[in-house]
């Protein structure tokens, strides 16, 4: 179960987000998912295609997540123009489409895509049930905007300094100061 600002990995990259608090997640080979009630949200990442391509591995890529989903809609019909976030580098594109159904319980379909920079691209999708209670649409929300690339590994502590000499007892004599040894003539 996610605790507050719990960062979930997508599975096969190196970028996470942070699934809402209170939800159960869960990350599969090929998917990271979700789950509170009849909300959910479910991620996959994919070598990104060539421009021609895009389409129609959006198409795909989006029938695999309404089936990790659960989710019952019509055929999708792609906006032009999509609505967008900027969570940290990236550009997030955001589609939503109403009259889906997960369990029966008819809400709304909110997909999100970005192209990652290391070459692969991702999509997902958030369920939010019409008649929910506890913001799923807004938790939906935060988890797209908290997607970010993994820190790298924390760099290793500095050597600790070395110890310094210790003092010399009251009365004693100081430690002979180091004097260069001559070097012979040639």
């Amino acid at each position: 179960m996610a605790g507050p600002h719990t960062k979930a990995t997508i599975t096969r990259t190196s970028w996470t987000f942070e699934p809402p608090a209170g939800w159960t997640y869960a990350q599969l080979e090929d998917a990271t998912l979700a789950l509170s009630g009849n909300a959910a949200v479910a991620v996959i990442v994919y070598p990104a295609p060539e421009p021609k391509k895009e389409a129609a591995q959006r198409d795909l890529i989006a029938a695999e997540v309404i089936k990790k989903l659960a989710v019952v809609t019509k055929k999708l019909v792609w906006p032009r123009k999509p609505d967008s976030v900027a969570p940290g580098a990236l550009k997030v594109s955001l589609y939503q489409f109403d009259g889906a159904k997960r369990e029966d319980k008819p809400g709304a379909l909110l997909f999100f895509t970005t192209k990652l920079p290391d070459g692969k691209a991702l999509l997902g999708a958030g369920f939010d049930p019409e008649a929910d209670t506890t913001k799923a649409d807004e938790a939906i929300m935060a988890a797209v905007g908290s997607i970010a690339a993994q820190p790298d590994a924390a760099p290793p502590p500095p050597a600790a300094p070395a110890p310094a000499a210790a003092p010399a007892p009251p009365g004693a004599a100081a430690p002979p100061a180091a004097t260069p040894t001559p070097t012979p003539a040639k």
